[in-house]
């Protein structure tokens, strides 16, 4: 019987175990493959206004998010969080949880006067 060795980092960002060769590395910082098409969806979404991924948190698709929305016109109510250089999208139940958690982003923005984050 031969002993395995399995190495893993953490992901900064969705804090899951992954192989070393899953990141994507630059001097200070890292962020695995599956954060970073995260991001470049996010990017796509802000600069055309139309999301095609999932939440960063609870990871329900586009499709699951509309059916528990119901909003009546097929759209997706979503945040967009800038993270450590990166961006994340949220729905409205992951962004009520995760927001007060990292207020430090926010402080002193209209957006944390909004939400009583000060």
């Amino acid at each position: 019987m031969s002993a395995h060795i399995i190495l893993t980092e953490i992901c900064p960002y969705c804090t899951k175990r992954r192989f070393p060769s899953d990141f994507i590395r630059a001097p200070g910082w890292q962020i695995c493959h599956d954060c970073y098409q995260r991001h470049l969806r996010a990017l796509t979404a802000l600069s055309t206004g139309q999301f095609h991924g999932e939440c960063s948190e609870c990871h329900k698709t586009v499709e699951e998010l509309t059916a528990l929305q119901a909003n009546g016109d097929n759209s997706v109510r979503m945040a967009v969080i800038y993270e450590d250089g990166f961006y994340r999208m949220l729905c409205p139940p992951c962004e009520a949880v995760y927001v007060p958690k990292r207020r430090e982003f926010f402080k002193g923005t209209a957006y944390a006067k909004e939400k009583g984050l000060n």
